[in-house]
């Protein structure tokens, strides 16, 4: 049984990732050359998309850890399904504007935030302890397959069908994903029913309120998950710089078109794929932590080469594609176990909680990094924007390079 429903978990994501992928390119595609997106609007896309991550997460995580989580991924997809076909149904209707785009936009990061907090607590509920780092890497493989597939199916739909249509396989492949949640029949328990004694005269705010200072306090307390906080907190602030503008500065200054763009963004997905192959290897030998600062390192360095790019399409090709393929991999070493790491370490009550607030921290740093990267690229050229980005990640590999209580709490992986 518990193989069973973890395969329709895994098929539904599989899915789902394939169809998000081709969105994540299209997406800033059909703004930038459907409706000629300045810098300024590119950052404000970007940061729409996690903004409600940063202002609702915590309370997210803690009204999930009070709720099974099975419905909520389904409702999530079948909503996210809906919105995203407006794009295409707007397109179609001659009405597709920035606003809307932003609208949407706005309302898929929304429904994502339960998603992403309610994803990684419910899988625990399908799979046992032991076998969360094996389950993970599965599932990791399947994203980082789809990562290879879809930008080059992407970018050659856009090329046949325009970017607003091609989003349409992603609002299909949301409701696959949810009628595979929904079929899934293993039994969940109320998280609330395994906290003993509850205290029933707190008010519901209140407990919120404390539910949301518990995660957060077990997450700062613990010592390498607060370090991968940091380091997590600082790549994403990079990352928000880089991507919220890349596209326009590949598309207009580069003159790379929709099929040679998603073909070097397609290189993450085999880098991706030897990460979540070697991951399991690292591990073993070199520990959990020290393996996941390998993989932020990597991933933060490898936009370093984005504001050096010059001369020939082949050339800016190739260069792309390597600096993709570093990326994939160092992104995965990262994902797969810092989210294992959280799964083992955390009580099951608090996952939800102490889920919520790293995601909450780390991912609300991409909005800032990218209304920061669209201003800068207004003011300052897409280049320059480019090298503050990848400014920021070299100076944040050398601190923690270069920092000894670095060192000491990523050679103790299980130290809380």
């Amino acid at each position: 049984m518990f193989v069973s429903d973890f395969n329709k978990l895994w098929l539904g994501e599989t899915i789902s990732s394939l169809g998000s992928s081709i969105t994540q390119f299209a997406l800033p595609l059909a703004a930038a050359q459907t409706l000629n997106a300045t810098p300024t609007q590119m950052g404000w896309l970007s940061a729409l998309a996690w903004l409600p991550m940063l202002f609702l997460g915590l309370f997210v995580g803690a009204w999930v850890d009070q709720r099974r989580r099975r419905p909520i991924l389904i409702w999530s997809d079948s909503l996210r399904a809906i919105f995203l076909m407006l794009i295409p149904a707007a397109a179609w209707l001659g009405w597709l504007t920035m606003p809307l785009l932003f609208a949407v936009t706005l309302i898929q990061g929304l429904l994502n935030v339960f998603f992403l907090v309610a994803y990684p607590a419910y899988l625990p509920s399908l799979v046992a302890r032991e076998h969360i780092a094996a389950s993970n890497a599965k599932l990791q493989l399947s994203e980082s397959a789809s990562q290879v597939v879809g930008p080059s199916l992407a970018g050659l739909l856009t090329q046949i069908i325009t970017a607003p249509f091609a989003i349409a396989l992603d609002a299909v492949s949301y409701a696959i994903s949810a009628l595979c949640f929904s079929l899934i029949h293993t039994p969940e328990l109320l998280p609330i029913e395994r906290i003993a004694n509850p205290d029933q005269s707190q008010s519901a705010l209140l407990k919120v309120k404390n539910d949301i200072i518990d995660g957060l306090h077990f997450l700062l307390r613990h010592k390498l998950l607060r370090i991968m906080l940091v380091f997590g907190i600082l790549a994403n602030v990079s990352g928000g710089i880089t991507y919220a503008i890349l596209v326009l500065f590949v598309t207009r200054e580069l003159g790379l078109n929709a099929v040679q763009f998603g073909i070097v963004m397609s290189a993450a997905g085999p880098g991706s794929i030897i990460g979540a192959l070697i991951s399991v290897r690292l591990v073993k030998r070199f520990g959990v932590a020290p393996t996941m600062l390998v993989g932020i390192i990597m991933s933060s360095l490898s936009s370093f080469v984005f504001p050096l790019l010059n001369g020939s399409a082949l050339i800016v090709m190739g260069v792309m594609m390597s600096a993709e393929f570093i990326f994939g991999v160092g992104s995965t070493l990262w994902g797969v176990n810092v989210m294992s790491m959280r799964q083992m370490v955390t009580p099951s009550e608090l996952l939800g909680r102490v889920t919520a607030s790293m995601r909450t921290l780390i991912i609300g740093a991409l909005p800032i990094g990218a209304i920061v990267g669209g201003w800068l690229g207004e003011w300052v050229g897409l280049r320059a924007a480019l090298g503050v980005g990848a400014g920021i990640a070299v100076v944040m590999c050398v601190v923690a390079l270069s920092n000894r209580e670095m060192r000491r709490v990523a050679s103790h992986a299980f130290v809380g």
